[in-house]
């Protein structure tokens, strides 16, 4: 079974999924779990481990070359944040999958980035600064933060400073 973002079946022997949305798979349906590259967050694989009980392989080296070129990619320019935050105001009130978010955005502005897209709604989504849910469409609550309270925003930048 291959898969992306979300699980769309609970018992599978195996599974590839690429990308997994945070949250959307319940551990206790698995015994392993096997990274094929190192995540940013090695704290939230320590709360998978610990939520599900998995054994869980992560490999050893750190990144890959392809994910600090992902994260080489990734402009975190307040400037660009804010480009992509007046994108997600515009699509208020979208159904919410991020799939579908992208391609609602994109049909608006041709220049957008998947990875950036991706970064600004987890950042923002981090921050609380919008909402989105499988069953609810995006809301854009009435916060003020600081990208640099971002935990996903921090490491993308440690990244890019190594």
């Amino acid at each position: 079974m291959h898969e992306y973002l979300y699980p769309s079946c609970a018992n599978n022997y195996n599974r590839l999924i690429l990308a997994p949305q945070p949250g959307a798979f319940d551990m206790r349906f698995y015994h392993t779990v096997i990274f094929l590259d190192a995540p940013f967050d090695r704290e939230s694989v320590s709360r998978l481990a610990v939520k599900g009980g998995a054994d869980i392989y992560l490999p050893q080296g750190g990144a890959s070359p392809a994910v600090k070129e992902l994260a080489a990619a990734i402009d975190l320019s307040r400037e660009a944040f804010g480009r992509y935050y007046r994108l997600f105001a515009a699509l208020k009130g979208t159904a919410a999958d991020p799939e579908a978010l992208f391609e609602a955005a994109a049909a608006r502005n041709n220049g957008i980035f998947f990875s950036q897209f991706m970064v600004c709604l987890y950042v923002f989504a981090e921050l609380g600064l919008l909402e989105y849910g499988a069953a609810k469409p995006l809301a854009l609550p009435p916060v003020k933060a600081e990208l640099a309270d971002s935990r996903i925003y921090c490491l993308i930048k440690e990244m890019q400073e190594r």
